[in-house]
């Protein structure tokens, strides 16, 4: 065991809310309430249909697609991939294209596109993966074993942190950027821990974890959302939410994709290549609640989950998901897509259209003054 490691994650638990990278900064002034306005769904795209992104209005109760292309008259690029709104504007990864959108959050006018590559070079800054924001920057992952930190004034590049191999998702949890490293699924996934404070990094191979693409923090823990691997018929296998302790891991349940809310982590499972006994893809969904270690059955359901998350302002449930092709009964990635949304315990509550292959949900947050 990496003792080192492990000391470095019992001191970012020890210092948690000193420099939190993932809150938004969510400063509730003088007679202001931090509220949620919509859901973004950022769309991947195809090779020939270009990423994109769709809005959910909580105040309309409607979605509108194509939001990006609509305020600017050109497309997001290729391969949309994960963003977030921080402060007044909204970031935009598109890996295929290789640039940050920023924008501003209420209008989606276009404000700065980042090119990555101009950041960091070709050999480093193509394939931008996932992003976080905090401490008036925003943080960003490559394929190309890096984190890059970019002022959110001035958009300059003001430090880059080699980590681990293929880094997909990461979390801030007081003053580390803790990196999920998938080894773009080859099965030698790691952990990396950036230490904010003087610029180090540590890279750990964690046990029982070999494709992690996200990571959580709650309860003084992390929790990382792993992949698993493939088999020889190309079924997937091993993949769920399991719980870091030191540089071992325990899982908590099956799952491909998931979000927490509230010590409730909502999932979805639908390994490729699982059938039930008649031949069905097999696809669960639940709740597992952290406090008691238990899971609970989640009612709702959609034809081809994509991603799942949860308004952490207001709780509201959102599962996106393709949209099939009736000829053959597979998803159909040239088609929009949509997103359902979910009462906590998986009621159905209202059908929204959004982009092709969705492949991130982010919320729009704002302020507003208390009555």
């Amino acid at each position: 065991m990496n003792k080192r490691f492990l000391n470095v994650l019992l001191l970012a638990i020890a210092v948690i809310g000193l420099a939190s990278c993932g809150d938004d900064d969510k400063y509730q002034g003088e007679g202001l309430k931090t509220v949620s306005n919509g859901a973004c769904v950022v769309g991947y795209g195809t090779s020939s249909i270009p990423g994109n992104l769709s809005y959910i209005d909580y105040t309309s109760g409607e979605s509108t697609t194509n939001v990006f292309a609509k305020a600017n008259g050109s497309s997001l690029g290729t391969g949309a991939n994960d963003g977030l709104v921080y402060g007044s504007k909204m970031y935009i990864v598109v890996d295929g294209s290789a640039t940050i959108e920023v924008v501003d959050r209420n209008t989606m006018k276009s404000i700065k596109q980042i090119k990555t590559t101009d950041l960091l070079g070709t050999s480093l800054g193509t394939n931008p993966r996932h992003i976080i924001a905090g401490n008036g920057k925003i943080y960003f992952t490559t394929y190309h074993g890096i984190v890059a930190a970019v002022d959110t004034a001035s958009y300059a590049l003001t430090n880059k942190y080699t980590v681990g191999s293929y880094p997909e998702g990461l979390v801030g949890v007081g003053n580390y950027i803790y990196v999920a490293n998938s080894d773009y699924g080859m099965g030698k996934g790691s952990i990396s821990a950036i230490n904010l404070t003087d610029g180090s990094v540590e890279t750990e191979t964690i046990s029982g974890v070999v494709n992690p693409v996200k990571l959580f923090y709650a309860n003084n823990s992390l929790y990382v959302l792993d992949n698993g691997s493939y088999d020889a018929s190309y079924n997937q296998v091993g993949a769920g939410l399991k719980q870091i302790i030191g540089t071992s891991s325990t899982t908590l349940f099956n799952a491909t994709i998931a979000d927490l809310y509230q010590g409730n982590f909502y999932f979805v499972n639908a390994a490729y290549g699982a059938k039930d006994d008649k031949g069905n893809a097999l696809v669960t969904y639940g709740i597992y609640t952290l406090t008691t270690g238990t899971k609970t059955a989640f009612a709702g359901s959609v034809d081809s989950p994509a991603q799942i998350a949860v308004d952490p302002i207001n709780g509201r449930v959102f599962i996106a998901s393709n949209s099939m092709n009736a000829d053959n009964s597979y998803p159909d990635y040239n088609k929009n897509g949509y997103v359902r949304e979910f009462t906590s315990m998986g009621t159905k509550v209202k059908d929204y259209v959004c982009g092709s292959s969705p492949s991130a949900i982010f919320f729009n947050y704002g302020y507003e003054k208390v009555n």
